[in-house]
Formats: structure tokens, C-alpha cells, sequence
């Protein structure tokens, strides 16, 4: 008894193939740098709140003046 086989990629071209990845990974990268600058911005401000530790206070102001000085 045969079975017919079904290949996905004998009906797809290849220009179709590489123009669905193509924008498959620019999403990918997109998202990627989307979430990054979320979670940098949440731990950047609960980081701001602690102030009171001197060290940590000094580094968040040398981070802060360095971000305000490329604007």
C-alpha cells in the first residue's frame, strides 16, 4: 500500500521561504531589544530608589549624568 507523500517544501519557494525568515528574525531581534530596554527601565528605576547606600548612590549618579550627557 503507498502513501502519498507530502512535502511542504516542494510547494514553497525558496525567495518565500527566505523573505518569511527574513522578517521572522528582524521580529525576533525587534522584541528582543524592545523587552531589553523594559527590564533595563524597571531595574534602572527600582535601582534609583536606593539611594541610601553610598556606593550604589555613586555609581547611579555617574550612570544617570553619562545617559543625560549623550542626549
Amino acid at each position: 500500500m503507498a502513501t502519498k507523500r507530502y512535502d511542504a517544501n516542494e510547494r514553497t519557494s525558496w525567495k518565500n521561504i527566505v523573505a518569511k525568515n527574513f522578517i521572522g528574525g528582524l521580529m525576533w531581534g525587534l522584541g528582543s531589544v524592545i523587552g531589553a530596554t523594559f527590564i533595563l527601565s524597571i531595574l534602572l528605576n527600582a535601582l534609583r530608589r536606593l539611594d541610601f547606600i553610598p556606593a550604589i548612590a555613586d555609581t547611579l549618579i555617574q550612570i544617570q549624568n553619562v545617559m543625560e550627557s549623550k542626549q
